[in-house]
């Protein structure tokens, strides 16, 4: 099993990197799972990310 963490500044791309990662994840067949550990109000990544994947959500930092 394979681990991959991404951090960045708000803006820097990491929700198109993770929605990449899970696409290409796909196209090979392979299973692929979001853990989303936000302290926002509102999650923009987790938007952008649900709209092709299931994602778990940890709320508050």
């Amino acid at each position: 099993m394979k681990v991959v963490s991404v951090i960045g500044l708000l803006g820097a791309g990491k929700s198109t990197l993770i929605a990449t990662l899970l696409r290409e994840a796909a196209g090979r067949g392979l299973r692929s799972g979001v853990v989303v550990n936000d302290s926002g109000a509102v999650s923009l990544e987790t938007d952008e990310i649900l709209r092709s994947h299931p994602v778990r959500v940890i709320g508050g930092g």
